[in-house]
């Protein structure tokens, strides 16, 4: 048995192999995606002929085959200049050409359409003119010489016509129309080819043909693969912007972490307001070691919370203490999300803001629930007291409870609104009372708080204590008096016999809801206040009950 006979045994055996590995691969497939034998043909066919499905994806791949045409006529226009180049040579020297006119008014025709691609650009050639194109393109470069005499140089123009063919292959958008183009291409060389067959030559022709088919139609897979993978970039780019602008708009900084938690990329926000100096130079002077801004008491905590897996539920925020550039502490609040990197590495998006310890504004907090109760020294009961809430130095009304708004507007007639003022609801010897008190007390000079029980009879109910503290939001002293209010007939043939002389005012007010409602700032003092100064401010604090006015 001699060399030929081997390889043609080995040539036998490895085509048996390939066959089981197809047949085997089609079964395997139609075992998992549990399909019939009818849609995993369907499903061949339509990868086989690269039949993408219609979407960004496909869209955007069909924009890269537009640029892709648009960018080779200017390839096409230097090489066809080239060309003709040499033929106006060849004219002007009396020298005769190889080639018949006809390839030579196809080089012409070529040259005119890339002419025309490449002035005209995306307004001539669109995803839905791609088709028209590229056969028109297939056509120009036809072997059009017919001639018998002419039949020995089919092969050299077929070797020319290579890339003209693959880069039509590859804008069609349809591939099975750039297929069928190729394949009548290569049986029109095939018929005026001189050479006998299943000769090497025809063999090579075959080789050059099959080539172009498999490595256009790799080159389009990779092509729409590119375009999902960016696509995909681009739609985390837009979620990951996002995420940065929600972030920025609650927290005061914002910083990236790599996987062992060291600061990425700017963290100049941190620096700022850490204090440790303008921009990311500042920052710089000191470790990139994010856990190392926390206390030490909170170092590991926050480690662990930030090095979770994404199948444990991540936090949603984080309470710890950082230190600035003095050593000093104070409260934040971490809010971080896990995402991957687009070279690949998983990174942490933190957003960090200053939780403030709203204790320090209002001391008094805790013994509020002891304070709203008094015990009735006669019958040895306890009522439950409602707080009325005013400003010390202008006697303006924060906040009150429902009860004290019904009994107010029912025993004074006062307008319970915005803008309600002390004098409005009080008598002027209440009034008087009161700021004795104050006198008494020399805010000035005394401490952050003051506690004083007294008995101050008012006409709709009994003082029976007064707190006042420092508000550090307001920047003035406020002050909560604790009212025993009156037990009220719970009949109502007393309550409308008690309107029936009420003035006619107070009957519409009685039909709407005692809601409490906050009296407005004075003009012009508390403006600067209106925002973030209101946000833990004792007039929310110490009322859970008090509706603001």
């Amino acid at each position: 048995m001699d060399l030929v006979a081997v390889a043609v045994l080995c040539a036998f055996l490895l085509q048996a192999l390939t066959l089981a590995l197809l047949l085997t691969f089609g079964i395997c497939r139609l075992c998992k995606q549990d399909a019939s034998v009818r849609g995993l043909l369907m499903g061949f066919s339509q990868h086989f002929i690269c039949n993408f499905p219609e979407g960004r994806a496909a869209a955007q791949l069909h924009e890269t085959q537009c640029r892709l045409l648009v960018s080779a006529s200017a390839f096409f226009l230097v090489t066809i200049s080239a060309r003709f180049v040499a033929l106006q040579y060849r004219y002007f020297s009396s020298l005769t050409s190889e080639i018949s006119l006809v390839h030579e008014m196809s080089s012409l025709a070529m040259y005119i359409l890339s002419l025309s691609w490449f002035a005209c650009g995306r307004m001539l050639i669109s995803p839905r003119t791609l088709d028209a194109w590229s056969i028109l393109g297939f056509i120009c470069v036809f072997p059009m010489q017919m001639a018998e005499e002419r039949q020995s140089l089919t092969s050299l123009l077929s070797h020319g016509a290579l890339g003209f063919r693959l880069l039509f292959s590859l804008t069609a958008r349809r591939f099975w129309l750039a297929c069928l183009c190729n394949v009548i291409y290569f049986l029109t060389v095939q018929a005026r080819s001189p050479h006998r067959p299943f000769t090497n030559d025809r063999f090579s022709e075959a080789f050059i043909n099959v080539a172009i088919f498999w490595l256009a139609y790799i080159m389009r897979q990779h092509m729409y693969s590119n375009s999902c993978m960016a696509l995909q970039l681009k739609n985390s780019t837009v979620g990951l912007e996002s995420a940065l602008r929600l972030l920025r708009g609650f927290c005061d900084a914002v910083v990236e972490l790599d996987e062992s938690l060291t600061l990425c990329g700017d963290f100049s926000q941190l620096s700022t307001m850490l204090l440790h100096g303008r921009g990311e130079a500042g920052g710089q002077s000191r470790s990139n070691d994010f856990i190392s801004y926390f206390c030490p008491a909170d170092r590991d905590h926050i480690a662990a919370c930030l090095r979770q897996d994404d199948s444990t539920p991540i936090p949603q925020a984080l309470h710890a203490k950082m230190m600035d550039s003095l050593s000093n502490q104070f409260e934040v609040e971490l809010l971080h999300i896990r995402y991957r990197h687009p070279e690949g590495h998983l990174r942490q998006l933190v957003g960090v803001r200053e939780f403030p310890d709203l204790s320090a504004v209002a001391p008094l907090s805790d013994i509020l629930e002891g304070r709203r109760r008094s015990r009735d020294s006669s019958t040895g009961t306890e009522k439950e007291l409602s707080v009325l809430l005013f400003d010390t130095s202008s006697f303006d009304v924060l906040a009150l409870d429902a009860a004290i708004g019904e009994a107010v507007g029912l025993a004074t007639g006062a307008d319970v609104g915005e803008g309600l003022a002390l004098h409005q609801i009080l008598r002027k010897r209440e009034c008087s009372q009161l700021q004795e008190v104050f006198n008494e007390m020399n805010l000035e000079d005394c401490e952050r708080r003051i506690s004083v029980d007294l008995d101050l009879n008012l006409q709709w109910g009994r003082g029976r204590h007064l707190r006042v503290e420092h508000d550090a939001f307001l920047c003035t002293w406020v002050c909560s008096l604790f009212v025993e209010m009156p037990a009220l007939p719970p009949t109502l043939d007393t309550n409308s016999a008690f309107l029936e002389f009420a003035p006619s005012s107070l009957k519409t007010r009685k039909s709407r809801p005692s809601r409490m409602l906050r009296s407005s700032r004075r003009n012009g003092r508390r403006n600067s206040d209106s925002g973030s100064s209101r946000e833990g401010s004792i007039a929310e604090l110490h009322t859970g009950s008090l509706v603001s006015l």
